[in-house]
């Protein structure tokens, strides 16, 4: 029985761990053997283009979030397919997978291709429809499964929609659930109209004259919504699709209101209005997919109150801009970061960035700060030190956006080794294969983790100093142990601190 009388809560100078009484991911005595029946393999594919060489981690969900722990991960093949095998005893319900590109320079991470108008400028190269290119380093797609009970396989397949699933469920109350996913998912499918539920669609690549041929209009329909999220609205704004992701994130899975004097927004309306074209110009042979995505056209058109368009080129002008008067701004960045705005396809990286923007756009400019930096403020027609400023361009505006270095400072940790296992035995200290540190600026995201193992004399220290932290800043900090059986702790309960 787990009582307070075994629990012990060992507390030490900054991280406290429970000894390993209770909890249902405490340590294991358990020995796993390799036959099939104890493992899980979990496969998919992923297609915006097909992704090659990307990093694929899977991780448990607890309390609506993903846990920090890593459970398996692998690297997309060639036709963006992946496999990652896992013993059955990791998971839980629910698993939560995060593709990413590697920054490997010897194994690149590369998108091939598949919007129709192309895919912009890269590297001061154009890319047409079908080439491959580089993927810039950072969190791509996500996607959320549930294990089945008795099952041995699991698929996971990554997409935007997906992506976007996974944002919406995360804004629920109760966060990643099941519920949450499937009510996130149900959505998305009524919002583009689908004839079969997002779920069960498999992606196509539309590169594939034979998977093009295999695949249903329903599958046809989604891979061209899809493929618009590089070249979203009438006039492609070519913004690049880890960009267009990232909003995504921020806005919880939401697309923005249509607007017909900004139409390359990304907005439902922008988005089938370029999967139109897009059928237009790789699948014309296959008339169900068009007529698919102009009833879902017309109905958001309905629901907006926007007005219709058919496929004539000159009522598709009228949609570009009804005003011709526009303004210039003006943005100076300090090294440190830089400021963007997604909507109107501005990312200035640069010490200064010109552009020219319809008279009355009403938008907002965010400050995005580098490693090592932090934010200083605005000036000229923004100010203070909020990292978003809205801004009216209602005549010429002048913003000035400042980074500054920040000073680093450390942390040291302290603990003391956990007493007992869940059965109630004693927990011995040559057992220890290593302690694992997490910890981050906000509770229960630990972006970082640092491991603590075996020293010169053989024993696992239970200090550990954390250099490089922000002075001033607030850090959150939880721990784990493993033994030497790969068995893995509860986490420890979060411990606040700020660097002095």
């Amino acid at each position: 029985m787990c009582g307070s009388n075994l629990k012990q809560v060992i507390v030490m100078v900054f991280v406290s761990f429970f000894m390993l009484a209770c909890g249902e991911a405490s340590l294991k005595h358990a020995v796993l053997d390799n036959t099939n029946e104890n493992m899980v393999e979990i496969s998919g594919r992923a297609i915006k283009g097909v992704l090659k060489g990307t990093r694929v981690n899977a991780y448990t969900v607890s309390a609506g979030k993903p846990n920090t722990e890593r459970l398996g991960t692998a690297l997309t093949g060639s036709d963006g397919s992946f496999s990652i095998v896992i013993p059955k005893w990791k998971l839980r319900k629910l698993t939560y997978l995060e593709l990413s590109a590697t920054g490997d320079a010897t194994q690149p991470s590369t998108m091939v291709c598949d919007a129709y108008k192309g895919c912009g400028v890269r590297n001061a190269r154009n890319v047409e429809f079908g080439e491959e290119f580089l993927l810039s380093e950072g969190v791509l797609l996500r996607s959320v499964i549930r294990l089945e009970s008795g099952s041995s396989q699991m698929i996971a397949n990554f997409s935007p929609l997906k992506h976007m699933v996974v944002a919406r469920a995360e804004n629920k109350v109760g966060g990643i659930t099941w519920d949450n996913i499937n009510a996130a998912e149900k959505e998305i499918t009524q919002l583009f109209l689908l004839s079969a539920p997002l779920n069960s669609l498999a992606p196509v690549d539309l590169l594939s004259s034979a998977e093009v041929a295999a695949a249903s209009d329903e599958q046809l329909v989604l891979a061209v919504i899809e493929a618009t999220f590089l070249n979203v609205g009438l006039a492609p704004n070519y913004t690049s699709i880890e960009a267009v992701l990232d909003k995504i994130t921020r806005s919880g899975g939401q697309f923005e209101v249509f607007d017909e004097q900004a139409p390359t927004r990304l907005t439902i309306t922008g988005l089938l209005l370029s999967a139109r074209d897009g059928v237009r110009g790789v699948l014309s042979e296959r008339p169900q997919v068009l007529a698919s995505i102009e009833s879902a056209l017309i109905a958001e058109l309905d629901a907006s109150g926007a007005k219709k368009y058919t496929n004539e080129s000159d009522d598709i002008e009228q949609l570009k801009l009804a005003a011709s008067q526009t303004y210039s701004l003006d943005l100076s960045v300090s090294d440190g970061g830089h400021v963007s705005n997604l909507a109107q396809n501005l990312d200035c990286t640069m010490a200064h960035c010109t552009t020219e923007l319809v008279e009355n756009t009403s938008f907002t400019l965010t400050a995005l700060v580098d490693e090592g930096f932090k934010f200083a403020g605005w000036s000229g027609d923004c100010e203070g030190t909020v990292l978003d400023c809205r801004l009216n361009m209602d005549g010429r505006k002048n913003v000035s956006a400042s980074f500054v270095p920040t000073e680093s400072g450390s942390i040291l940790l302290s603990w003391t080794m956990p007493a007992l296992r869940e059965d109630g035995s004693p927990f011995l200290e040559e057992s220890i294969h290593h302690y694992s540190i997490f910890y981050g600026e906000k509770s229960g995201m630990y972006l970082h983790r640092v491991s603590v193992g075996a020293g010169a004399d053989g024993r696992v220290p239970t200090e550990v100093s954390i250099d490089g932290l922000t002075k001033g800043a607030r850090y959150y900090f939880a721990g784990i142990v493993v033994d030497k059986r790969a068995n893995v702790s509860v986490f420890s309960n979060e411990v606040v601190k700020v660097v002095p």
